[in-house]
């Protein structure tokens, strides 16, 4: 079992874990890798960014199509 995920690794599991929690590891895992880069920690922001505004979205669309 290797210590650090490599970037394509890390995005593709912040990725699933938007449709499912992951193992207990594999968040430690995308945590460290997290904190030593960059570029996947912008993705991060870029993901959760992207999850609000659907959210948003949902629940605007949501209230449109009231009675």
């Amino acid at each position: 079992m290797k210590w650090m995920l490599s970037c394509r690794e890390t995005s593709m599991r912040l990725v699933r874990q938007e449709a499912e929690a992951l193992p207990w590891w594999s968040r430690v895992q995308v945590r460290l890798h997290l904190l030593a880069c960059q570029g996947c920690q912008r993705f991060a922001g870029q993901m959760r960014l992207m999850s609000r505004a659907s959210s948003a979205w949902r629940r605007y669309s949501e209230r449109d199509e009231g009675p």
